[in-house]
């Protein structure tokens, strides 16, 4: 039993580091980046706000997309774009060009109806790649420098009971 529990506080502490990395990643890069939208080089991380996705992904999974030049987008793919101050993500499902210009028509796999304005490519953030069930909502609930400490916190807290474990084990 001792050791199933040994082997729960790694994956924990594995996870806690990995949410670290990505947290402060991509709050350090979503502050210097022209567009602000989080991420850690050309990868963005994007916490599913709702179900209009469903079922290529749910509300409170966290999904990756890869910036991708406008050229290779065609109908079928999931784009994320800017939409006023949020972001949207859904399928695309026309390309369409105005004056040198192109325009994607999209929707949301789980709506009835189209979007109704046209996603102008110089809005688009990334394709969408893959997804992590879930992680969004822990993202979510851990953003901002007062979040990002409490993790840190429970990390140096491990560590500590670790390192106290092994000078016990070894009497040093």
């Amino acid at each position: 039993m001792k050791k199933f529990l040994k082997i729960i506080e790694n994956v924990v502490i594995f996870i806690l580091i990995i949410l670290a990395v990505i947290s402060v990643g991509s709050f350090v890069s979503s502050r210097i980046s022209k567009d602000k939208v989080p991420g850690i080089g050309n990868v963005k991380f994007l916490s599913v706000l709702s179900d209009s996705m469903t079922p290529t992904f749910k509300a409170y999974d966290l999904i990756i997309d890869i910036e991708t030049p406008i050229d290779k987008l065609k109908s079928g793919d999931v784009i994320t774009f800017k939409k006023g101050n949020t972001l949207v993500t859904h399928r695309i499902v026309d390309v369409q060009s105005n004056n040198s210009e192109i325009f994607y028509k999209t929707k949301g796999d789980a709506n009835n109806v189209e979007d109704e304005k046209l996603v102008n490519s110089n809005d688009v953030v990334g394709k969408y790649k893959f997804k992590l069930p879930y992680m969004g909502l822990i993202i979510t609930i851990f953003k901002g420098p007062i979040a990002l400490g409490v993790i840190w916190i429970l990390i140096l807290y491990v560590i500590i009971k670790e390192i106290r474990t092994f000078i016990k084990e070894k009497n040093i």
